[in-house]
């Protein structure tokens, strides 16, 4: 085939499929059209409203624009406390009970961190979407009813003007000299208060001892159930009784959530000491036991993992760290120290200062909380002997105290740490393991 007809046959089917594609162009949008309805034929579709109201007088007008609250803060967390008995003593031998001072002292801090006290409402209507809350803020919850509640810890409640719940076990309502009675309660709802449920009779929830399935079930559903209704016919006329439970002992099964859900309880607390977030489990939330020998688990609480200016405390005169001194007060353990002693003699010598104010000296430790230290007049040495072991990697220990009545108030802060290493190796020598 000679060049020039090769030439003229590639252009003749270069020309014939130009054709075609213009006939598939013009085919394809023809059949497009034909599927478009004209609104305005007799064939047009109608709208679900025409079909189901003929008549337009006949059309509902539109649902009004539903209001919803402000944003959610789902960024913020609730250190939730948990207590329990109270007394006027100095000193407390029992952990669940917590002398005046110590719970006035606690309120103090929480008021000089500027952290709110939120209600039991407030912290449901926040898990439910409907209200926001603070980055950070503190729930206060009592359990029991003992009648320290109203007589020592309410007055104190009253003065610092913060919320507070409640949690009764209700075999235990008016049942002795050291119970609250209905009317305690009332006063309780009539002063902030509220009040939830600890069951009936404060039992291990979990356990099922010689019941069988069925009769397990059925007296786990009373403990639930029964107690909320108790509560609700006795007191919702002078308060507020709030759909939330407090497990006996901080524990429960698989069968104890199921039956909080079906009794209709919007929060369920445990005792696992850790924040309350928004994607925290409702039926598991965590809450900080405040224990009244050392008041431990308070500083936990209010730790939130940075500190705001808000939150620190009253200024007051701290002496510069140098070495193993602060100012001229010697410190043991010193200042920046490692030590492998996990119950140390915390102390600091004073004797540099003058007219010491024995009542005026309290002493915190970081993970503890205010301590029970002692001091000697004729020495100036005051000493704090650790109890519990030590957990944490640091702690800080701050100790204030004044000079003289009218003088101001000075602090000494400073931080020593575990040698956990060396404490593994020392354990591993002498027991063959470490906890």
């Amino acid at each position: 085939m000679s060049a020039s007809l090769f030439l003229r046959t590639a252009l003749l089917f270069f020309l014939l499929s130009l054709t075609s594609c213009q006939w598939i162009s013009e085919s394809w949008q023809a059949f497009d059209t034909s599927l478009r309805l004209d609104p305005l034929e007799d064939d047009a579709v109608s709208s679900p409203e025409e079909t189901l109201y003929p008549n337009a007088s006949e059309v509902p007008p539109p649902p009004e624009t539903v209001r919803t609250a402000g944003a959610v803060n789902r960024s913020a967390r609730v250190a939730v406390l948990g207590y329990h008995d109270f007394s006027n003593e100095d000193e407390s031998k029992n952990d669940m009970v917590l002398p005046a001072h110590m719970l006035r002292a606690q309120m103090e801090r929480i008021r000089s961190a500027g952290l709110p006290v939120i209600s039991m409402s407030q912290f449901l209507a926040w898990r439910a979407g409907q209200g926001s809350l603070p980055p950070f803020s503190i729930l206060i919850t009592i359990d029991d009813g003992w009648k320290a509640t109203h007589d020592i810890a309410l007055p104190i409640f009253r003065e610092y003007d913060v919320p507070f719940t409640v949690f009764l076990y209700t075999d235990y309502i008016e049942s002795g000299d050291r119970s609250l009675s209905h009317d305690e309660i009332r006063n309780i709802l009539d002063s902030k208060g509220t009040i939830g449920s600890h069951s009936i009779s404060h039992q291990n929830l979990s356990q099922r001892k010689d019941k069988s399935e069925a009769a397990y079930l059925t007296w786990l559903n009373g403990e639930f159930t029964d107690s909320l209704s108790l509560l609700q016919s006795e007191f919702a006329s002078s308060g507020e009784v709030s759909p939330t439970f407090a497990y006996p002992f901080g524990i429960y099964n698989d069968f104890a959530i199921e039956a909080a859900k079906a009794a209709g309880y919007q929060a369920c607390f445990t005792v696992n000491a850790e924040k309350v977030s928004w994607s925290s489990d409702s039926q598991r939330l965590g809450r900080y036991i405040i224990q009244g020998t050392n008041g431990a688990n308070f500083d936990d609480a209010l730790a939130f993992g940075q500190t705001l200016p808000s939150q620190l405390p009253a200024p007051v005169e701290t002496k510069p760290v140098s070495n193993n001194k602060l100012g001229s007060s010697v410190l043991s353990p010193s200042p920046h120290s490692k030590i492998v002693d996990r119950l140390p003699l915390i102390s600091a010598d004073l004797s540099s200062y003058e007219n010491i104010v024995p009542d005026s000296i309290k002493m915190q430790v970081s993970g503890v909380g205010e301590v029970g230290c002692s001091f000697a007049p004729n020495t100036s040495l005051v000493t704090y002997q650790v109890l519990q072991p030590l957990r944490r990697e640091h702690t800080q220990v701050r100790l204030q105290f004044q000079q003289g009545a009218s003088a101001k108030k000075e602090a000494l802060l400073w931080t020593f740490s575990l040698d956990r290493m060396a404490i593994y190796e020392q354990k591993t020598l002498e027991t063959g393991s470490a906890d």
